[in-house]
């Protein structure tokens, strides 16, 4: 079982991979500010 910390983790990850299908339904900044704020 995944802790918090690697939940986010791994949602930032799956964030990260879809990427390209993202940019092309938003904006390329605020993707960018959302995957580093999952981070945090």
């Amino acid at each position: 079982m995944m802790d918090a910390k690697e939940q986010i983790e791994q949602l930032a990850a799956d964030f990260e991979k879809s990427r390209k299908i993202l940019i092309a339904l938003g904006d390329k900044n605020r993707q960018h500010m959302i995957l580093e704020m999952m981070k945090m």
